[in-house]
C-alpha cells in the first residue's frame, strides 16, 4: 500500500519486470493517477471534464492490425504509430473553454513537440 503523501501531482505506474518493461508497456499495461491537496485546490485551475490526462505510447501496428514490439530488450523502441490513452489518432471535441492537460511521456525512446490544432482547418 502506498499513503500517497505527496504534494498533488499526477503519479503514473507500470511494470518493471526485467527484460519486459518496455512490452508491457507498449501493449498497455500502465496507468496514472491524480493526487490532489488543499493548495493545488486553491489555484483554481479547471478540473473535471476540463483536466483532461493524457498518456503518450508508443506502439508498432503490422499491416494485419496485430501490435508487435522488438525481440531486442537492449534496444530504443520507436514504434510506427502514436497512442494517446490506449487510441491511435484519438481527438476531442472542446468548448472555448480553459483546459487542463496532465501529459505523460510513456513511450520508449520518443520525445514529442506538442501542439493543439483545430481540425476544422
Amino acid at each position: 500500500m502506498y499513503p500517497n503523501r505527496e504534494n498533488a501531482r499526477l503519479l503514473w505506474y507500470h511494470d518493471h519486470a526485467m527484460g519486459s518493461t518496455g512490452r508491457n508497456v507498449a501493449a498497455g499495461l500502465l496507468g496514472a493517477y491524480v493526487i490532489r491537496d488543499d493548495y493545488a485546490r486553491s489555484l483554481n485551475l479547471p478540473r473535471g471534464p476540463y483536466e483532461i490526462p493524457l498518456i503518450i505510447t508508443t506502439m508498432q501496428v503490422e499491416p494485419s492490425g496485430a501490435l508487435s514490439y522488438t525481440k531486442d530488450i537492449g534496444k530504443e523502441f520507436y514504434g510506427n504509430a502514436v497512442a494517446v490513452n490506449g487510441k491511435l489518432w484519438p481527438y476531442g471535441n472542446v468548448e472555448p473553454l480553459k483546459y487542463r492537460f496532465r501529459i505523460v511521456n510513456a513511450s520508449n525512446a520518443r520525445s514529442y513537440a506538442m501542439k493543439l490544432v483545430d481540425a476544422a482547418d
